[in-house]
């Protein structure tokens, strides 16, 4: 068992791969528990096993993966491109995570369903 992405830069640890996905949640893009990557084999030949199914959890970074919308979503990945605007994650980085767990929705619609949007939108539109 390798539980490690071909590409080490799509490799994260358990507690990041945890808090990054309670971000995820906490900005209305909801994804599948924590999978690791047994081998590090392509998505058609990988074998994604329950992080919860691991004897010994590893402090190393390793290949996490979530399901989200259609397909395996890595991890690291999702991290990597929701930051790559800028340091916190901005608009664009969120669309583009927004656009990978859910194809067929519109981003400024899964912007709006972020908790507190709708009542920020409207005390801006309140204030001018």
């Amino acid at each position: 068992m390798t539980l490690s992405a071909p590409n080490s830069a799509h490799n994260i640890t358990v507690d990041d791969a945890l808090a990054f996905v309670s971000k995820l949640a906490r900005l209305g893009l909801y994804v599948g528990p924590i999978h690791v990557n047994e081998t590090s084999a392509g998505a058609s030949e990988a074998n994604y096993i329950p992080l919860s199914g691991l004897a010994d959890v590893p402090s190393d970074p390793i290949c996490c993966l979530v399901w989200g919308g259609t397909d395996w979503h890595n991890v690291a990945e999702l991290r990597m491109t929701l930051n790559a605007v800028g340091k916190g994650g901005e608009i664009e980085g969120f669309k583009r995570v927004a656009r990978q767990l859910k194809p067929t929705s519109v981003p400024e619609a899964e912007l709006m369903n972020i908790p507190g949007a709708a009542a920020a939108v409207a005390k801006l539109i309140s204030k001018a």
